[in-house]
């Protein structure tokens, strides 16, 4: 099969959602994403950014429409399947959602204690890992000791230390400095250049127009998709192997 013609990574098709009845959020919402890009999820304040991708990675449903994750209708998924969709779905949110009380190590090595891998084998990816985030060192640190830049590069390295397909990124610069919002981006260019898949949402115009990939727009309730972003000189934002899905 060519690339051409290979099955999108991510196919979402029509998908609807309301919370109230005279205003939807979505109104069939349809885009691809294929194996290896850089896709934004763009879009107001309100727009659905986060909604969609929870949806994803089912924390949130919708009300029509699916979404094929590597073939895979996550949102008709059974329960006992949903652990299988996360072991090849890495999160990162605004929030950092780390355990303030735990180590950075442990923080990191939470995913894969979970998939049951060997002690060594965890040892050895987590170090890896934060090596990979500029956080050589910091493995006893509790995360509520850190800041919050140090605390973001922590959440970057647990979603890809499990090696996931997808990386979503939920306004992963939003609470940042420019400094270290600079840095959160150069590390998904990073793993996405080696070949694993970002979908990141923001509504930081500069973030996209100095670091352009292609654009989904949510627009009050559809998309706008625009292919291409021209890149501009902004100091702000200067620069400083997948597993399948199974159920």
């Amino acid at each position: 099969m060519t690339a051409a013609t290979a099955q999108p990574i991510l196919e979402v098709r029509h998908v609807s959602k309301r919370y109230r009845a005279a205003r939807p959020l979505f109104r069939d919402v349809t885009f691809d994403v294929q194996a290896g890009e850089f896709v934004y999820v763009t879009g107001p304040s309100g727009s659905g950014k986060s909604t969609l991708l929870r949806m994803i990675y089912r924390a949130e449903a919708a009300d029509t429409g699916t979404i094929q994750f590597c073939g895979k209708d996550v949102l008709a998924l059974a329960p006992r399947a949903v652990p299988f969709l996360r072991r090849n779905v890495g999160v990162i949110l605004q929030d950092f959602k780390l355990i303030g009380e735990e180590s950075v190590y442990d923080n990191v090595a939470l995913a894969l204690e979970i998939l049951g891998l060997p002690q060594r084998e965890i040892y050895d990816r987590v170090r890896q890992a934060l090596d990979r985030v500029g956080l050589a060192g910091y493995e006893d640190i509790p995360a509520a000791d850190l800041s919050g830049g140090e605390q973001q590069r922590v959440a970057v390295a647990r979603a890809v230390v499990t090696r996931p397909s997808l990386v979503l990124a939920d306004e992963p610069t939003g609470n940042l400095d420019a400094g270290n919002a600079a840095m959160v981006v150069d590390l998904l260019e990073e793993v996405n250049a080696e070949g694993t898949t970002v979908l990141l949402a923001t509504h930081d115009n500069m973030l996209i127009a100095a670091r352009p990939h292609r654009t989904v727009a949510l627009v009050e309730g559809s998309v706008d998709e625009i292919k291409e972003a021209r890149a501009v000189e902004d100091v702000r934002y200067g620069a400083m192997t997948q597993e399948a899905f199974q159920s």
